[in-house]
């Protein structure tokens, strides 16, 4: 029985926010034992694995040009190899929670590059969004659960600087790779940094700690992160896209940091009111950005 657009697209919908929600507590999982280097290249050297026999596949069916190639290299590093390395860090120092709620800015950081870079129009409702979206995140990043200012939590500032990396790589594409097939870009973007970050691995004690038995817990949460975030959901996102309206697609955006609250809560982290206040006032805000 043939599945209906709207049904295939809900179903996309459901997954992405199920899978790319979840990633921040399986980035947290995965540095009980691995440092964060080890944790970030492990996801992309494991998303460049799986893809492996469809990137085979696109190479013996396809020619891509030297600007091209530059332009997929750029892609793997700005759009999943950085941001991979500055979450894993950033989440030594702040909860999961908080960490899916501050990665839901990324259609703001978005619209403001293609305003100042590509002079593109911005909408009052949308100015409304971003003012909204900087509320909630001087929240999660400034106030301590009884409000009081507190500047040392400078980590969570890693986590907006990985999605300026996703914002940077989303107009990249738009303006660079416009041609192009989405799938192919999502897959040969790890042509470079999957091997590079399986050299790095080999460089370093991880072989060693994941012979530990204790370790494998982790072990089994990074992977879980390659295979889902890195390399499904890619291919997922990809689908979605095709079939769905804009406006849809970009509310995996807002709905994902719901998902990673929830784990939060599971995993028994404690947020005070006001950071409740600040996550409404920054999922409200990416959900204003986004209306057409």
């Amino acid at each position: 029985m043939k599945l209906s657009q709207t049904l295939k697209s809900w179903l996309y919908f459901l997954s992405l926010t199920l899978i790319w929600g979840s990633a921040f507590i399986l980035i947290k999982k995965g540095l009980l034992y691995f440092s964060p280097a080890q944790g970030a290249t492990f996801r992309i050297f494991t998303g460049f694995v799986v893809l492996l026999p469809l990137i085979i596949n696109i190479l013996r069916k396809n020619k891509f040009s030297k600007k091209e190639w530059r332009g997929f290299t750029i892609v793997g590093f700005v759009g999943s190899f950085i941001p991979a390395f500055l979450f894993a860090q950033a989440q030594i120092h702040i909860s999961s929670s908080t960490s899916g709620v501050l990665g839901a800015l990324t259609p703001a950081f978005a619209l403001l590059i293609s305003f100042f870079v590509f002079k593109a129009k911005i909408k009052a409702l949308q100015i409304v969004g971003m003012l909204l979206g900087l509320a909630g995140t001087v929240s999660l990043v400034f106030l301590t659960k009884g409000g009081n200012f507190d500047l040392s939590n400078l980590y969570a500032l890693l986590i907006l600087l990985a999605t300026f990396c996703y914002a940077s790589n989303t107009n990249f594409v738009k303006f660079n790779l416009s041609g192009v097939n989405p799938l192919h870009i999502a897959c040969l973007s790890l042509v470079v940094t999957g091997p590079l970050s399986g050299i790095y691995l080999l460089s370093t004690d991880f072989i060693s700690i994941a012979q530990n038995p204790a370790s494998w817990w982790s072990l089994g949460a990074l992977f879980t992160l390659g295979v889902t975030a890195t390399a499904t959901g890619l291919i997922l996102f990809n689908q979605f896209i095709k079939i769905a309206t804009p406006l849809f697609a970009s509310s995996v955006t807002y709905a994902m940091p719901l998902v990673a609250l929830i784990w939060g809560l599971l995993d028994n982290e404690v947020l005070g009111m006001y950071h409740l206040l600040g996550m409404g006032a920054v999922i409200l805000g990416v959900f204003l950005i986004n209306r057409k």
